[in-house]
């Protein structure tokens, strides 16, 4: 994926992809928040497809932006088509968390 934005820094499906990689990775050398946030930013600035929303959601939630991340996951699931108990489920997660104090 990083090769993929070396060589065309606007692919949506390579910034989304790598995003999605930051914010979800179990290795702590792989997971970064912020770099997430960045590159999924970057994506939304490009495309509104719900993956790309969901992405950007799942990485404002974890850099601590829990009313984004609701905002967005509201968007996901008004333009969610056939997965919307996918998007659903993250919509649940995020409004959990706007009353904890933080998200697994």
């Amino acid at each position: 994926l990083q090769r993929m934005l070396s060589l065309d820094p606007d692919n949506v499906r390579a910034l989304n992809g790598l995003a999605w990689t930051h914010a979800t990775s179990d290795d702590p050398m792989i997971r970064d928040p912020v770099r997430a946030l960045a590159l999924s930013e970057l994506a939304y600035a490009h495309s509104q497809e719900q993956r790309v929303v969901d992405t950007l959601a799942d990485a404002a939630i974890l850099t601590g932006d829990v009313d984004r991340a609701i905002m967005l996951a509201e968007d996901a699931v008004e333009a969610s088509g056939g997965q919307v108990d996918y998007y659903l489920r993250h919509l649940a997660r995020f409004r959990a968390a706007s009353s904890a104090d933080g998200i697994e």
